[in-house]
């Protein structure tokens, strides 16, 4: 049987993110820990959150946030890597890996070599 009431006073606050890259499109799922304002180590609830929810303003930090790990990764195994100052990457749609390299769509020619 279903509980009705008011929740208690706290704050949503993420603990987990997961991005897949290898989706169309992307997935990103994420965990969100609904703690008591007054005592952060008291977890309410753990509430889980995907699918297409994700707001404009999200979509735009989370392509900021893609070119800024490849930029890192890139400096950590390429020697002098060129990479941005920081900005995200023009024109990046969040769609699968394959999209992500440019790389075409089904139906489209076989892919180039790398």
């Amino acid at each position: 049987m279903p509980v009705t009431g008011t929740l208690k006073r706290g704050k949503l606050s993420i603990a987990q993110l997961n991005l897949d890259f290898t989706k169309n499109p992307v997935t990103v799922k994420v965990l969100a820990a609904y703690v008591d304002e007054d005592n952060p180590l008291s977890i309410f609830a753990w509430v889980p959150a995907q699918g297409n929810i994700w707001s404009q303003q999200t979509k735009e930090a989370l392509r900021a946030l893609l070119a800024s790990l490849e930029e890192d990764v890139a400096r950590v195994i390429m020697d002098d890597p060129d990479v941005s100052t920081g900005a995200p990457v023009k024109g990046l749609k969040l769609g699968g890996l394959a999209e992500h390299l440019g790389m075409p769509s089904e139906g489209d020619e076989e892919p180039p070599s790398i």
